[in-house]
């Protein structure tokens, strides 16, 4: 594969979402992340930039995305935003604990119905990461890089995703 990018000049992201890609070239080339109020071109974001090693932009994405919370978004999109964040990025990760934050801020409006509340169960992970929540067991940890103990996956002090 590598011969053929080689040759070609042409590295094929297939697997990746085109919108995130245009937006994480646009941060790569500027060093600045316009703001993408699609909130699930937003999570694919950050999925590449986790898959490609860019945490000053995984960060970025992470903290808008706690900062704007449920927004003025339909609750199916919401739904697939976290799935989707579910699906395809690590325990623990900053974007994991921003929606487990918003979906514990706002449970009430959330889970209105038994329909509304069926979806919970589905997204392997959340309920474990919502009962922590609800216990108050959110772990601290020490930042690898610099050493700052701190509860947030991606530390505030240098940016290194713990």
């Amino acid at each position: 594969m590598l011969v053929q990018e080689a040759a070609t000049g042409v590295i094929n992201l297939e697997d990746d979402d085109p919108d995130a890609v245009k937006l994480m070239l646009k941060f790569l080339y500027t060093g600045d992340y316009p703001y993408h109020n699609e909130l699930c071109t937003a999570v694919e974001i950050y999925v590449l930039a986790d898959k490609y090693d860019l945490p000053t932009l995984a960060r970025i994405v992470a903290e808008r995305f706690k900062k704007d919370g449920l927004g003025e978004y339909e609750l199916s999109v919401f739904i697939e935003a976290v799935r989707t964040i579910y699906l395809k990025t690590s325990n623990g990760s900053a974007l994991r604990k921003a929606a487990s934050r918003i979906i514990h801020h706002n449970a009430k409006k959330l889970f209105k119905t038994e329909k509304s509340r069926h979806w919970i169960s589905e997204v392997d992970g959340l309920c474990v990461d919502l009962y922590f929540l609800s216990m108050g067991w959110e772990s601290q940890r020490k930042c690898s890089d610099c050493g700052v103990v701190t509860d947030e996956v991606i530390c505030e002090n240098c940016g290194y995703e713990n």
